[in-house]
């Protein structure tokens, strides 16, 4: 044992190092404030380390999203998509490639440029791929994009915002999910919250665009062709020909698969 005259003589020129460690484990942030004493021979002549675990609770989001409207019935109308079933029910949205739709977000505070970004990530299929083009990811911006994917603000009423979002006319035919992040950038540290929305976004051929493979460019052909759902079907033979009436039901069910 040493005396306390020697134990005095031990802590002269010592160093007390306290360290803050933050970590993350299966998405969980803790922390732990580490003390170390370093130069402190013992008995055995080993130094002593001390180490006290005080668990940080998570940070919270400072921004967050509270609800995502898809305006259904306003953008359905001007994609030629309300009278399937899926439009009028309010089960999805259903737009058309190369053409813009709107939809409005509400936050849990005033949203700043200067500060804060939103991130739309638009994600197809079992395996989203970037190379594939199954998986988009926008930066919202405050500039409007033409033939290509983008996202910008089209009006900001603080907590409130109407985006707007454009798809290329080569995008893929399909089913999407969308996902919102929220990036909050301050004292040189980044918090993303994101949500992924509950309601599919179904994006079609669009035959009113001109730059889509699909074009048709007569009004009647829209018309008999993608927006008329009653017709005949003819049955028998070159000697024996009927018409009937039919029911195409194609706004019914939307069955799409990716191409």
């Amino acid at each position: 044992m040493f005396s306390l005259e020697e134990q005095a003589s031990l802590f002269k020129g010592c160093k007390i190092l306290v360290k803050f460690y933050t970590f993350h484990h299966e998405n969980k942030e803790k922390s732990i404030i580490a003390t170390r004493t370093v130069g402190i021979p013992t008995s055995e002549g080993r130094k002593p380390i001390i180490e006290k675990e005080e668990p940080v609770p998570p940070v919270k989001p400072d921004l967050t999203v509270e609800n995502v409207d898809l305006n259904i019935s306003t953008n359905s109308k001007e994609h030629h998509t309300n009278e399937y079933s899926i439009s009028e029910e309010g089960r999805g949205l259903i737009v058309r490639r190369g053409q813009i739709f709107d939809i409005t977000i509400e936050l849990n505070r005033d949203y700043d440029v200067k500060k804060d970004d939103l991130k739309f990530v638009f994600l197809a299929g079992d395996n989203p791929s970037p190379t594939k083009g199954t998986r988009v990811s926008l930066i919202l911006s405050d500039k409007d994009t033409t033939k290509e994917w983008g996202a910008w603000i089209l009006k900001n009423e603080k907590k409130r915002l109407s985006i707007r979002i454009n798809t290329p006319p080569t995008c893929y035919v399909g089913i999407w999910k969308l996902q919102i992040e929220t990036v909050v950038k301050s004292d040189n540290k980044t918090i993303v919250f994101d949500m992924c929305h509950d309601q599919n976004i179904y994006i079609l051929f669009n035959p009113w665009c001109k730059d889509d493979q699909v074009y048709l460019h007569e009004q009647d052909l829209l018309n008999e062709y993608i927006l008329n759902d009653k017709g005949r079907i003819y049955v028998g033979n070159q000697k024996s020909m009927n018409g009937r009436k039919w029911n195409f039901g194609q706004v019914h069910i939307v069955n799409v698969n990716m191409i």
